[in-house]
């Protein structure tokens, strides 16, 4: 296929992309040293075609050119323009912009994104966090007066901030501790940025209350970007179909919305020339209404090279105008390196147009032989090229998928072919529903067939298929080398060269699906210590059990499904509540907005408060779909057979004792906490202990009973000691030599067979 033949500036612009992407390993010294170097090659392939003019010398100065572009863009923004913004962290900073959007909305914490225009009295215009441990009055177009910390990004479970803040151009956190501290300040002429906004916001939310439900909150999020709107379990739905490619706005939306504008332009015979330049003009609007995602620039930039190629009378080339559009994309925001949607967009696309000239020559040798109906041959050929193309797309993702998110989803190709064309006609009716509201009842009815199919879909536990393992990881990195290979050479067969990858791609599916069912004969325990106390995941195969012991602290939701996923369990079967907290359904939504839970047990309640809690509970878990059980009853893992779980209450007191055994194929665990000693449990437990082989000793409500604990242990044959908490380790008698610490970095992890 040759791709790059007789095309140097696409070769030219993804050696721009590769250095873009290997200058973030390097610092500085080597970005300037890398620099130096093609600098000189650059000036010594100049030198050459001036004298021999040969082509292959001005491809090389090309490329030369291009990598030492990419390496001095990096240096400028990252090295220099970031680095500033991050040297101010731990200074008082006084900080003058407006808001763009509340991002993150709760009780206790306000995080704002906001453009600032000076910071400290200098002049300047960049991107901020706001983050307020209070509830925080400014909304979106509020001009403000903040002083506040300069704050590091924060990291932690597995979500680096950092990174997703930079890719979105956020450059530093502003935390505003006290609300005397920010003065709403008088408002000026907006800006196009925050008006665009505010009109997406009053057409989004006109759009959601015609259509109404999670219905319109699709609606809205397909045509105008605004996903923050839908709820986390349809989100957690489509992300295991594997369609959320279908919620980014992108080039499927573009190219509809761009057809049927086509449609109507042509309808009222508008002349081609008016025609070609007017689309792009409605699409460079709607891109900047939208909020500009990577995956919409990228459509509409191309739209625009082609629009240029036709104004000027030049040949249009997709994979250069691809290329070009990603070097335009890279030059003018340095920070979209970094943008997980944004590769993925243009990995998926350069897939589709390297393999899309094979499927036309097959379409052209089975045409010349069909003998049929050509309608049936068109049809057959339309359900074809859908299921080509989604395949390939998935196919060029899916080492990046596995690097990046560890997961598959096997419905990916099946499901998109399915609800593309209702993703068409919902697009359309929802442009007809903002002007003609009485057409709300039918955009609702093709939403929630959309809703339906991919709620289905994804209720089958095996649909997502667990990446990352060392076999899959090698199968999959030689479909990304058979890829390349075809990509890049001539081959006479070429569609037969394709059955490689689509071999490797197979043994991937298998070698995964083998790892996940044949590769832990025992039961897989795993202890996770939080900042709220402790939860005890239990896996086995494809089948995970998760129990807490915390305090209802929402950052223990996303620590079970971590590590749940590092068991290659991508579905918790069962959720069992120790006792209610009061943070309940912001605990609960911590776990259903990362993995799919399917039944939750909860303790029975004891008085009027706890019946009241288990009413929200009740509520809160049909919004996600999951089955409510009172008591532990049968478990997805068999031999997880729990034998006590019991809780003391202290009168006036917060804190509660904990006591839980269970035997694991014959082996006996014990959890306590550290307030045991001090409850009504304290008989039943020491007679638990004295035959138990593993005990665990929680932090929850640690007192100076502990050391009575200790010394109690010393008296018993249990086989392993863990501690939750440093503080516990201070109270460790003579004669205790080894012990562990789980934490979030490395928690203890075993197996009972």
């Amino acid at each position: 296929m040759e791709i790059f033949k007789n095309r140097p500036l696409a070769l030219a612009c993804c050696a721009f992309a590769l250095f873009s992407v290997l200058a973030l390993l390097f610092n500085a010294f080597w970005t300037l040293l890398f620099a130096g170097v093609a600098l000189l090659m650059l000036i010594l392939f100049v030198a050459f075609y001036s004298i021999r003019k040969k082509a292959c010398f001005f491809r090389f100065s090309l490329i030369c050119l291009a990598i030492l572009t990419a390496l001095l863009s990096s240096f400028c923004f990252f090295d220099l323009h970031y680095r500033g913004y991050q040297d101010l962290i731990g200074e008082e900073c006084l900080v003058e912009g407006v808001v763009i959007k509340r991002r993150i909305d709760k009780p206790y914490e306000n995080v704002l994104l906001a453009e600032i225009h000076s910071i400290n009295g200098s002049v300047c215009r960049a991107d901020v966090y706001l983050k307020f441990p209070y509830a925080s009055a400014l909304q979106p177009g509020d001009r403000f007066s903040v002083t506040g910390m300069a704050s590091a990004f924060e990291s932690e479970h597995g979500y680096n901030e950092e990174q997703y803040a930079l890719a979105d151009g956020v450059l530093l956190c502003i935390t505003c501790e006290e609300s005397d501290r920010c003065q709403l300040l008088e408002s000026e002429v907006p800006s196009l940025r925050v008006l665009l906004a505010k009109w997406n916001k009053r057409v989004s939310y006109g759009l959601e209350s015609s259509v109404k439900g999670e219905e319109g909150k699709l609606a809205s999020a397909l045509l105008l970007g605004t996903r923050e709107h839908l709820s986390d379990l349809t989100v957690l739905q489509f992300r295991r179909t594997g369609i959320s490619h279908l919620l980014a706005l992108s080039g499927l939306h573009v190219s509809i919305l761009i057809a049927f504008l086509e449609f109507l332009l042509r309808k009222l015979r508008v002349p081609k020339s008016v025609r070609i330049v007017g689309i792009f003009a409605v699409a460079l609007f709607y891109l900047f209404f939208t909020g500009a995602s990577p995956s919409t620039t990228r459509a509409v930039l191309m739209l625009g090279v082609l629009t240029l190629g036709y104004l000027v009378n030049a040949q249009y080339d997709s994979f250069t105008a691809l290329s070009c559009v990603l070097v335009l994309i890279l030059l003018i925001t340095p920070y979209s390196v970094l943008d997980i949607g944004m590769w993925m967009s243009f990995l998926a696309a350069g897939s589709i147009i390297v393999f899309m000239p094979i499927l036309q020559n097959t379409r052209e040798y089975f045409y010349e032989k069909w003998k049929g109906p050509r309608v049936l041959f068109f049809a057959l050929f339309y359900v074809v090229s859908a299921l080509f193309v989604g395949a390939v797309a998935n196919m060029g993702l899916m080492l990046f998928q596995a690097l990046a998110f560890r997961e598959f989803s096997l419905a990916s190709v099946p499901a998109t072919f399915l609800l593309s064309f209702p993703v068409s006609v919902l697009l359309v009716l929802s442009i007809f529903t903002l002007v003609l509201p009485w057409l709300a009842p039918l955009t609702a009815w093709v939403g929630r067939l959309i809703l339906v199919v991919a709620e289905h879909a994804s209720e089958y536990e095996a649909v997502l298929l667990p990446l990352g393992d060392a076999i899959s990881t090698g199968c999959l990195f030689f479909l990304t080398l058979s890829m390349l290979w075809i990509t890049v050479t001539k081959r006479k067969h070429a569609l037969a060269s394709c059955a490689l990858p689509l071999i490797l791609s197979i043994a991937t599916v298998v070698s995964s699906v083998a790892v996940s069912n044949l590769s832990n004969d025992g039961v897989c325990v795993t202890v996770v210590h939080e900042s709220g106390g402790e939860l005890l995941l239990f896996t086995q195969h494809t089948q995970s059990v998760a129990i807490d012991f915390s305090d209802g602290t929402a950052t223990g939701g996303a620590a079970i499904a971590e590590y749940a996923y590092h068991q290659r369990c991508t579905v918790l079967d069962d959720l069992i509540l120790s006792h209610y907290h009061n943070r309940d359904t912001y605990f609960l939504r911590s776990f259903a907005s990362k993995i799919l839970v399917k039944r939750l047990h909860l303790p029975p309640p004891q008085n009027d408060w706890e019946r009241a809690v288990a009413m929200r509970l009740e509520e809160e878990a049909e919004s996600y779909g999951i089955e409510v059980v009172y008591g532990i009853g049968e478990l997805a893992i068999p031999e997880l057979q729990i034998s006590t779980m019991e809780r003391y209450d202290f009168q006036g007191n917060r804190h509660m004792a904990f006591l839980f055994a269970a035997e694991i194929n014959g082996r006996r665990l014990t959890y306590v906490n550290g307030s045991i000693l001090d409850s009504g449990l304290q008989e039943t437990a020491l007679r638990i202990i004295c035959d138990t082989e593993i005990f665990v000793l929680g932090d929850t409500g640690y007192s100076t009973s502990s050391n009575a604990m200790f010394s109690y242990l010393a008296l018993t044959e249990v086989e392993r000691i863990l501690l939750t908490d440093q503080k516990l380790c201070a109270m460790l008698p003579s004669g205790f030599e080894t012990f562990e610490i789980p934490t979030w970095e490395s928690p203890e992890i075993f197996f009972l067979k």
